[in-house]
């Protein structure tokens, strides 16, 4: 069954929207050399807190899986998915998936985006 949104949840939507792609254009600045996954991941927490939002991915558990740690799900390279943020530095070349998502006002805003690290060679499949 659809359910039709009120005027106010629509304005809600928007507005979770409107932060997770903030939090997603700000990581997408960051990324460097010599920049850590985990370092990325501290802003975009620190940026959905701030706004009142709560890290939607923080404490998701599939099942028989450990509840996830971060706030952004982050994979350099030919990394899996849904990778763990870790505090080893970027590199000229790599390229890095984040995925991430925030809930605000009962309400959830999803991205994701791959973002070259400085130059990227046209063959590259790290």
């Amino acid at each position: 069954m659809i359910i039709a949104k009120s005027q106010k949840d629509m304005e809600k939507m928007r507005a979770v929207g409107e932060l997770i792609a903030e939090v997603r254009e700000t990581l997408r600045a960051m990324v460097a050399p010599g920049v850590s996954t985990l370092e990325l991941n501290t802003v975009a927490e620190k940026m959905m807190r701030d706004a009142g939002a709560i890290p939607t991915f923080i404490g998701y558990k599939p099942r028989g899986m450990v509840p996830f740690p971060f706030a952004i799900c982050a994979s350099p390279n030919a990394e899996v998915v849904h990778g763990f943020s870790k505090d080893v530095p970027l590199v000229e070349g790599d390229i890095i998936s984040l995925d991430m998502a925030c809930t605000l006002e009962g309400f959830v805003g999803d991205t994701a985006i791959t973002v070259p690290v400085g130059e990227v060679s046209d063959d590259s499949s790290s």
